[in-house]
């Protein structure tokens, strides 16, 4: 399985990294729903370290793409 990193530029300066599989489409996918939602949505990212951050629309300057991982699946 492969994922794609997304930056998102915040208005202060920081950049928040998310993760997605890179098969993602349709609605599910970060950028059709970037895209399509109102300036009020939060979004909520999960990581395992810092845990959740809340980022609102209106807050991302803009969205840059990262790097493709490919992960190792060791349950099979």
């Amino acid at each position: 399985m492969f994922e794609q990193i997304y930056n998102l530029h915040l208005i202060d300066g920081g950049v928040v990294s998310i993760k997605e599989e890179q098969d993602a489409s349709g609605e599910s996918s970060f950028m059709n729903e970037f895209m399509s939602c109102k300036s009020e949505h939060v979004f909520c990212i999960v990581d395992e370290i810092s845990g959740f951050t809340y980022v609102p629309k209106r807050s991302i300057v803009y969205v840059t793409t990262g790097d493709v991982n490919e992960v190792n699946d060791f349950g099979s």
